[in-house]
């Protein structure tokens, strides 16, 4: 976490660097419109909008894990559950006879 924190800030002052050293007046020609802008604003603009993107595809992501964890537990809970019942069903279907006893006299067994 911290080691993709500290590049996206390194990674954000190189964008700013190059947009700053590149200040220069270009032409944005979209659809049918026609802007003047500075390739400064151009870059900065281009660069937080993959930022924005990028980070609604990982929420996307961690949206979908999250999901898959909570199918997940309830399937394990659902599980132990059954585990639970099975066990239970199994000690009241044993009878006294089947259930080993402990030797009377613990010495004589060697």
């Amino acid at each position: 976490m911290q080691v993709t924190f500290i590049f996206s800030m390194i990674f954000a002052i190189i964008i700013t660097i190059f947009a700053l050293a590149n200040s220069g007046t270009v032409t944005i020609s979209f659809v049918f419109k026609s802007f003047e802008l500075s390739q400064a604003v151009v870059i900065l603009v281009s660069a937080v909008t993959g930022a924005i993107v990028v980070f609604l595809l990982d929420l996307v992501t961690k949206a979908r894990a999250a999901m898959k964890i909570k199918a997940l537990n309830r399937q394990v809970k659902d599980l132990e559950n059954q585990l639970l019942k099975s066990n239970e069903s199994l000690a009241k279907a044993m009878t006294p006879n089947e259930a080993p006893t402990p030797p009377e006299n613990p010495e004589a067994v060697e």
